[in-house]
């Protein structure tokens, strides 16, 4: 798999777990938090295992942030709209998950 194609999957992984940080987060159903929470793990440990395969230089990681970002809002956008936050949070959130991953 080219490199494009992991930055692809990687981001999809990466917009998950931001996006179940988010949710978990700011959820009114206190059941869902322990699902969420493992969701976030499993999609962590993927993404971790998915950037292992290549070297990030400064682009990469610029293009892996813009676009887990976006694919984060579509997953809270499509799936989650009664969740209510602020985009500061997500950002900081966003920050936070990729120093974790990256």
């Amino acid at each position: 798999m080219g490199k494009n194609r992991v930055i692809d999957t990687l981001t999809s992984i990466i917009g998950n777990v931001i996006a179940h940080k988010i949710v978990a987060k700011h959820t009114n159903k206190p059941e869902s938090v322990n699902f969420l929470n493992s969701e976030v793990l499993t999609y962590r440990d993927s993404a971790i295992e998915k950037a292992l395969e290549y070297h990030w230089n400064a682009d990469d990681l610029k293009i892996i942030e813009e676009k887990s970002l976006e694919k984060a809002r579509k997953i809270l956008k499509n799936k989650y709209l009664n969740v209510l936050f602020k985009e500061e949070e997500l950002k900081e959130i966003s920050e936070e998950t990729l120093k974790e991953i990256l």
